[in-house]
């Protein structure tokens, strides 16, 4: 399955910079180079996330958030750390809420769990603009995200460790 995602994703019209640069951050980065499950999957989201900046949004938005641009340290260590291959099942985020993969670059990324659960460290930048009412502040965050929190406190009480949940799962 992840082959006919990255068959779908690759686009030889790459000609933006931020294309360019982010080819360089493929070419140049031995974690995102193919040879893992990981790897692979981090390839994917790379140019997929490509496709994403040639969007444009007209009046009433303001303001884009993309943690995968932002946030990809946290991000890329997540999915190093728990994308091992095997998984049966995937769960599948829609939305980055304001306090949780926005804030971490982890989906229903609640920080406390992040943080001390999945024991995911690093430093998350800010989108180029920010709604006042909802500023980056990554691993610092104090605010919660309820939908993360109930998601991943069912499965930290059930598994106890994460090593246990993504045995089986993942979460993207």
């Amino acid at each position: 399955m992840l082959e006919n995602i990255e068959s779908c994703a690759r686009n030889p019209e790459n000609e933006d910079s931020r294309n360019v640069n982010q080819q360089k951050t493929l070419s140049s980065n031995p974690v995102v180079d193919g040879s893992t499950i990981c790897s692979r999957f981090l390839h994917v989201e790379l140019e997929l996330n490509a496709h994403l900046r040639r969007l444009s949004f007209s009046e009433p938005v303001h303001y884009i958030y993309n943690p995968l641009e932002y946030a990809w340290n946290t991000h890329r260590s997540y999915v190093e750390t728990y994308c091992v291959g095997g998984q049966t099942i995937l769960f599948l985020g829609m939305n980055p809420g304001p306090f949780g993969m926005a804030q971490t670059g982890v989906p229903f990324g609640e920080v406390n769990v992040v943080r001390d659960w999945l024991m995911i460290t690093g430093e998350v930048g800010r989108p180029p603009r920010e709604h006042p009412k909802r500023r980056i502040t990554g691993l610092a965050c104090k605010q919660s995200e309820v939908s993360g929190t109930r998601f991943w406190n069912f499965f930290r009480k059930l598994c106890v460790e994460p090593t246990v949940f993504f045995r089986h799962c993942f979460v993207q």
